[in-house]
Order: C-alpha cells, then sequence, then structure tokens
C-alpha cells in the first residue's frame, strides 16, 4: 500500500502569503493622500495601462502626472486622448525610453526630471486651483520613489 504524501501549511506560512498577497494588491490600486495645495493627491504603483488611461479620463479635474517616461508613453500609446485630460506631466527620464515629444503636444507643461528630488521640485511648480496630483511608478525603484513622494506629502500637506 502506497502512503499518500500531503503538504500541510503552517498557520505561520499562511499568515505570510496572505500579507505578501494584500502587500501586491496594494501596490497596484490607486490610493488617495488627501489634498496636497488644494489638489487630491493619489498614488498609483505598477498600474495596468487600460486602467491607468480610463481613470486620467474620468478624473473631473485635470491632472498633475508624475511618472516614469516609459508608463507616460505606453499609457498615450494605449490612448492618445488621454493626454487632453493631463494639465501638466514631470517625467522621469529612464534608460529604456525616448520621449515622443510629437505625441505629447497637447500637454501644457511638461518637466524632463533625472530624479525624484528634481521631480518634487518640480511639482512645487506645476500648482494648479482644482486639480488632481497621480504619481505613478514601476519598475525595481517603485518602493523606494513612493516611499519619497509620501515623505514629501507628510512635508507638505
Amino acid at each position: 500500500m502506497k502512503q499518500k504524501k500531503t503538504l500541510t501549511k503552517t498557520n505561520d506560512n499562511l499568515l505570510e502569503i496572505r500579507q505578501e498577497t494584500l502587500k501586491n494588491v496594494s501596490n497596484e490600486t490607486i490610493r488617495p493622500h488627501g489634498k496636497l495645495w488644494g489638489m487630491d493627491v493619489f498614488t498609483w504603483n505598477n498600474p495596468d495601462v487600460s486602467m491607468l488611461a480610463s481613470t486620467i479620463q474620468a478624473f473631473p479635474f485635470p491632472v498633475v502626472l508624475l511618472t516614469p517616461a516609459s508608463l507616460l508613453m505606453t499609457v498615450v500609446d494605449f490612448d492618445s486622448t488621454v493626454k487632453l485630460n493631463i494639465n501638466a506631466t514631470i517625467v522621469s527620464i529612464d534608460d529604456n525610453c525616448t520621449l515622443n515629444m510629437q505625441l505629447l503636444n497637447a500637454i501644457p507643461t511638461i518637466a524632463l526630471t533625472e530624479s525624484m528630488e528634481e521631480s518634487l521640485e518640480e511639482l512645487q511648480q506645476c500648482k494648479i486651483p482644482r486639480g488632481i496630483v497621480l504619481f505613478c511608478q514601476e519598475g525595481q525603484d517603485t518602493q523606494i520613489n513612493t516611499k519619497k513622494f509620501l515623505e514629501f506629502l507628510t512635508l507638505h500637506q
């Protein structure tokens, strides 16, 4: 008679798996962070491109978008009309992406930065009376950059 092997997980393993799942889900959904200079603030790590485009379109006010260049180009390539609701974009340049400025011509203000610190300095120049700040990140520096952004919010809210 063959013995049947079973895999049992301890409560600790289940708790770890659940915490990791919750962490991943929270990183991939839009999160509100109150107001900054009268503008509503949101963060979104590793956004789905179609959902990001739809969300930007659905916002009732112009958007100040802080994002890596590659994500901006992917969203604009996916839906070119999304740029009509972007009042300003602060783009961190990443090595793997070139910006097609012709595709972005409808965006009134485009600031190109090389670091998160530069991006946050530029954000201070993009205050609009009724608007939305949408901070999106993807890639290897997502957690570090999001932490810097949230620290910035804490200091300026």
